[in-house]
C-alpha cells in the first residue's frame, strides 16, 4: 500500500514524548507498506484491533488505527488505487472527546 500523511506520525512524537511511539510506529509503517489490501476484512486480518469502517458525522468512512500507548490513527483507506492517507494521530482522551467525526 502507498502510505501518505507520514507526517502527522512525527507531529504526534513529538508532542507526547513520554511513549515509545516512534518504534511502534515504525513497526506499523512497515506493515502497512507491504500490504495489499482489498477490502475492510483484509485489513481486520492484519490488525484486529481496528476499525476499518467507522462512519463520520459527515457520512464518510474512515480506518482508526488502535496504537500503543492508546493513541488512534485515523486514516482513509483506497483499495482501488492501494492508498492509505493518514489524517490525524490522537491520543487516547483526544480521541474520544470525538471531535474528529466532524473534520471528515
Amino acid at each position: 500500500m502507498r502510505l501518505t500523511g507520514k507526517v502527522e506520525l512525527d507531529i504526534f512524537c513529538k508532542k507526547y514524548k513520554e511513549c515509545s511511539y516512534k518504534e511502534s510506529f515504525q513497526e506499523w509503517h512497515d506493515i502497512v507498506k507491504k500490504a495489499n489490501w482489498d477490502k475492510p476484512s483484509d485489513v481486520l486480518d492484519t490488525f484486529n484491533k481496528t476499525d476499518p469502517n467507522c462512519r463520520t458525522n459527515s457520512n464518510s468512512i474512515v480506518c482508526i488505527f488502535d496504537r500503543i500507548c492508546g493513541s488512534r490513527l485515523i486514516c482513509s483507506i483506497d483499495y482501488v488505487i492501494k492508498s492509505v492517507r493518514i489524517h490525524e494521530v490522537l491520543s487516547h482522551d483526544e480521541y474520544m472527546e470525538e471531535k474528529w467525526k466532524d473534520k471528515y
